[in-house]
Formats: structure tokens, sequence, C-alpha cells
């Protein structure tokens, strides 16, 4: 965004948020999936748009069309071409809504930063070792930072509880807070004896 945010804003482009990609794909799952399709029978199954919307960023953020998947791949070979047409809907609904999606982000800054010129001099980047980018984020990462990147490496925290540590497994956000507020009612754990630590306030704090 520090790179291409202006450009965007001079377009009239916006950002696309989670809550509105979520909000798009139910609609484009409307359009596309037609009566009898094999998504468009699960439609009342919770949380199948986040999982829509999840598989479809994976795709695009790995740069695989979704064309290209071979329909044999699948459990049932109707799913490819549903997905298909699925983001089909949402590609033209993101253009006529002026939205860029985090991707298309990425694309942008990375073809300003192959040009040169791209700025931030005199910053240093830090990069935790344990840091998984893609092949389009390393190389923005190279071309920005070049010499003035400094690999962190990353302590691993020794908790005195992590013997009655859980991985409670959840699709979505909401469904992950869920399970923790359940878990602190079942185990009878007043509310003010509760810390709970979240990875991104703007999307934990106000569910």
């Amino acid at each position: 965004l520090g790179l291409v945010g202006p450009e965007l804003a001079k377009e009239g482009i916006r950002l696309l948020s989670r809550a509105q990609a979520l909000a798009l794909v139910e609609e484009a799952s409307n359009e596309a999936l037609a009566s009898g399709s094999y998504f468009h029978d699960l439609r009342m199954r919770p949380g199948l748009h986040r999982a829509l919307l999840m598989t479809l960023s994976e795709l695009e953020h790995a740069r695989v069309p979704i064309d290209r998947l071979p329909p044999e791949a699948f459990e049932d070979r109707r799913k490819a071409a549903e997905l298909s047409s699925v983001r089909r809907s949402l590609n033209a609904s993101l253009e006529r809504n002026f939205f860029a999606t985090p991707d298309d982000v990425l694309a942008r800054a990375l073809a300003r930063a192959r040009k040169g010129g791209a700025g931030f001099q005199g910053v240093r980047f830090l990069r935790p070792e344990d840091l998984e980018l893609s092949a389009a984020e390393e190389e923005l990462v190279s071309h920005l930072a070049g010499a003035r990147l400094t690999r962190l490496a990353v302590d691993v925290a020794d908790f005195a509880f992590a013997s009655r540590t859980r991985i409670l497994p959840a699709t979505g956000e909401e469904n992950e807070v869920r399970a923790l507020l359940r878990r602190i009612v079942a185990t009878g754990i007043p509310f003010d004896h509760v810390e709970i630590s979240s990875s991104e306030a703007a999307t934990y704090d106000p569910l």
C-alpha cells in the first residue's frame, strides 16, 4: 500500500476488506450456482461462503488459475466448474465496485518495484526467520530491501502451561471465538480471570 496506495486512490479503487470479500463471495455464489449444483445444495451449511473465500484466496495467492485445475483432482467433478463460475462472478463484482484484493495490491507493488525507484530509502527491513512468504512476496522484499534486510532469530517461548495447551480447529474467526468462550464456560473460569490474546486486533476485537 505504501507503494501503490496513491495510484489506487487516483483510480478510485478501494482495498477489499475481509468482511466485504465474504459478502461478495456470497453474492457471487447466489449468481453463479444454479439449483441442483454441488455448492448450491450446500448453501445452508454454516461456513460455506467463508470456506469458498478461503479457497479462492489461496488459489489467487498461489497464482493458480481455477480454469487450469483438472476436474479429476476433485472428489466431485462439478466442484472445479462451479469454483470457476463463482470466481468469474466475483471478478465481475470486484471490477464493478472498484475493489482491489490484497493480491491485486501485491501484483501492482511488485510491478512498481521491478521498475526501480520505489522509495523507502534509509529504511531497514526486519524479517523474522520463520516468516513464510510467497514467491511474489519474496521478490518484492528483495527489490525493496536489498542489502538493508536484517533477519531476526525467533525465540521459542517456553511456557509453563505448554503441557496443558490444546489446539481447537475452527472454520472462521467467529467460530474460533465461540469455541474459546465455550471452553471458558465449560471449565468454570471467571471471565475476569481470563486473558485473551489475538493475532489481529481489527478482526478479533469487534467479535
